[in-house]
């Protein structure tokens, strides 16, 4: 039977309906003028859900067919009939199984790799979106307060509320992720401890038990032919505690037209202010804090590594210093002072009258002394009667505690009269040096009379 042109444009369309509904992807079919498409679902395939699937699978078959090896094995003799059966069926299926894994995995690297970058790409978007929304929120929250948001903005900042009492009118707010950064790479650009220590950030502030371990009494030993291994001392295990200390910029007053000056970087003039009271108050503890009810300081922490006079470091003393930490902790290890001990460390000479100090010749590399970088931390003490002006050791092992969630707040009835806005910041720190025994970090003592 001859069929007419539309009839055969009919069938054509009918059977490109057809193989598309039972393969769910696009056909694009174009009949005289006429085009019809569906787009393919590439991007809702599994295929790692779909192959861990199929491994587990796999897994199974392979056990079973290891148990039948073994089975007639361990009775010495060839496989059953019906063994033999069930060992070909499962060879089968591993096989078969086997292609399918590679074709599914093959399939994810062209076409899940394309449909997952993309996807990816757009959650990325949204997130982006999303934290720019909830920064734009928190500025305007601190330049106006609650009353200078708009509903949305208001469910934004909802999200990100971190009250004390779990009500509106305490109006402290954890700041956002871009805001927390800020404030954290400024408590880093704070230099002295905080540019070399081992920092760890937490989401609680409850008490942390670091533990440490001193197994340096023992080593090993030449072990002659039916010879005892002989015993071993037992390594020495503690831990440190690592609390959460409050602590509180105090008041940071800025004018109300400051606040409404948009053209001026808000987030980044209060962040500065805030972190730099913060961080006056916590490098000064991280430095010399007795540990009890502050952090405990490098000076406190720290063994004694070599003497120096009441008034003055010689050569020797810090030679003596340097060789008086063990080897292992020299590799990473850095001097810390303040800038009085750098200019008389700078005036030092060896035998044969050349200068310690080395100023860097090249851009990127720190200058150094007897071969190490050094730290200038102005809270470090001067030299003087029984101060502990310079230390030297791997600072990694002081470890530095935060609680993430910092939070801000904005008083505004309080400093109206000056026309003025106060802010708050809280934040939670800790510092210890983590000293098993082995005394990772020494300090030049000078003498006290």
């Amino acid at each position: 039977m001859k069929l007419s042109r539309i009839q055969k444009m009919l069938f054509f369309m009918i059977g490109a309906i057809l193989v598309g509904a039972l393969f769910g992807s696009f056909i694009a079919a174009a009949v005289g003028g006429l085009s019809f498409a569906v787009v393919p679902a590439l991007g809702d395939v599994d295929y790692s859900s779909a192959i861990k699937e199929k491994r587990e699978t796999l897994a199974g078959i392979k056990a079973e067919m290891r148990g039948i090896i073994n089975t007639a094995e361990a009775e010495n003799r060839d496989f059953t009939d019906e063994e033999d059966k069930n060992y070909q069926d499962l060879e089968k299926r591993h096989d078969q199984l086997t292609k399918n894994i590679d074709r599914l995995e093959k399939a994810e690297r062209d076409l899940g790799g394309k449909a997952g970058k993309e996807k990816r790409k757009q959650e990325q978007t949204s997130a982006e979106e999303r934290k720019e929304k909830i920064e734009a929120a928190f500025r305007s929250y601190l330049r106006g307060g609650m009353s200078a948001l708009s509903s949305e903005q208001r469910e934004f900042l909802e999200e990100q509320r971190a009250l004390n009492t779990g009500t509106d009118a305490e109006g402290g707010f954890t700041v956002p992720e871009g805001f927390s950064n800020t404030l954290e790479q400024a408590m880093l650009s704070f230099g002295g401890i905080m540019s070399v220590a081992q920092i760890l950030d937490t989401n609680t502030g409850n008490d942390i038990q670091y533990p440490t371990m001193n197994d340096t009494a023992n080593k090993g030993a030449i072990l002659g032919e039916n010879t005892d291994a002989g015993a071993s001392v037992d390594p020495t295990f503690d831990a440190v505690t690592l609390k959460a200390f409050t602590y509180s910029s105090k008041p940071v007053i800025i004018s109300n037209q400051l606040l409404q000056d948009n053209a001026v970087n808000l987030d980044q003039v209060i962040s500065n202010m805030l972190v730099t009271r913060v961080m006056r108050a916590f490098a000064e503890h991280a430095a010399t804090g007795a540990g009890a009810s502050t952090p405990q300081g490098v000076t406190v922490g720290s063994a004694k590594g070599a003497d120096a006079a009441v008034d003055g470091i010689t050569y020797d003393n810090l030679v003596d210093l340097y060789h008086s930490v063990d080897a292992n902790y020299r590799k990473n290890a850095v001097w810390m002072f303040n800038d009085n001990t750098l200019k008389a460390i700078k005036k030092l000479k060896d035998g044969q009258q050349r200068p310690i100090f080395q100023e860097s010749m090249r851009d990127g590399e720190p200058s150094t002394i007897l071969g190490k970088a050094f730290v200038v931390n102005n809270d470090m003490p001067d030299i003087a009667a029984s101060a502990k002006s310079v230390a030297f050791g791997d600072f990694s092992k002081y470890l530095i505690r935060r609680v993430r969630g910092y939070s801000v707040k904005r008083l505004t009835e309080r400093y109206a009269d000056q026309n003025s806005t106060g802010f708050l910041l809280f934040v939670r720190m800790d510092g210890r040096l983590l000293d098993a025994g082995t005394n990772p970090i020494k300090h030049l003592l000078h003498a006290a009379a």
